[in-house]
C-alpha cells in the first residue's frame, strides 16, 4: 500500500509521530480519522472535541506528562468553549508549543477566517472538501507533507 500514492507506508518513518485532530463534529472526526488511518501516515491520532480540550491535552499530556507533541495539529475554526483561532493564539504565545505545525481544517471558505488564521500563526489553511474521495486525498496530502516530508524542530519531533 502506498501513502497518497507517493510513499510506502513502511518507509514513512512514522514511529512516534502523532496528529492532533481538533474537531467538534463526531462524524467529521470519524471521517478524518478513517482517512488518516487509511493513509498510514501517523502512529497515533488523538481526537479532541473542542478548543479547551486541545489546550488541556497539549499542556497536561504533552508538557506535564511527557507525551510527545503532535507533529501536526488539524484545527477546526468553529469550536465550542475556545474557538480554533483562540487555540491558535494560545499555542503561538507559548514558546514550548509554538513550533507545533497547525493547519486550519475548516468548512469555512470566508476570506476573513483565512486571513485571521494566517495572521495568528497558522502554517496552512485548508477548506474541507465535500466529496469523500477528495476529502481522503486532501487529508493524506496534508499529513504526508507535515508528518513525513517536513522537518520539524527537535523539540516537537
Amino acid at each position: 500500500m502506498k501513502c497518497c500514492n507517493m510513499l510506502k507506508c513502511n518507509d514513512c518513518g512514522t514511529n512516534g509521530k502523532n496528529i492532533l485532530l481538533v474537531e467538534d463534529c463526531e462524524d467529521e472526526a470519524l471521517l478524518a480519522k478513517r482517512a488518516l488511518k487509511k493513509a498510514g501516515i501517523a502512529k497515533r491520532i488523538v481526537w479532541v472535541k473542542d478548543g479547551a480540550e486541545a489546550l488541556d491535552y497539549l499542556h497536561r499530556e504533552c508538557l506535564e506528562n511527557g507525551t510527545p507533541l503532535p507533529q501536526l495539529m488539524l484545527l477546526d475554526i468553529q469550536l465550542p468553549r475556545v474557538d480554533g483561532l483562540g487555540v491558535l493564539r494560545a499555542i503561538r504565545a507559548d514558546g514550548r508549543l509554538s513550533g507545533v505545525p497547525v493547519v486550519m481544517f475548516s468548512s469555512s471558505t470566508e476570506d476573513q477566517d483565512v486571513l485571521d488564521s494566517y495572521r495568528f500563526g497558522a502554517n496552512g489553511y485548508v477548506s474541507k472538501p465535500v466529496d469523500s474521495r477528495l476529502y481522503d486525498s486532501v487529508l493524506c496530502s496534508i499529513s504526508s507533507y507535515w508528518v513525513v516530508v517536513n522537518r520539524c524542530p527537535s523539540a516537537v519531533c
